[in-house]
């Protein structure tokens, strides 16, 4: 599983030519929230059958 992530990473970075995990969004129309966490780094939400960020 983890070659096969390494593989779709590899094409999205070679099709819009940047590593910036906000500009892959941007370019794939991903919305990120920002919202302080406190002391927490990160999380996402499953529901129903989809990951909600």
């Amino acid at each position: 599983m983890n070659e096969y992530i390494r593989n779709i990473v590899k094409k999205l970075i070679a099709k819009y030519k940047t590593t910036s995990p906000a500009e892959l969004a941007e370019c794939l129309d991903v919305t990120v929230f920002y919202n302080p966490l406190g002391s927490v780094w990160g999380m996402y939400k499953y529901i129903k059958k989809n990951i909600v960020s």
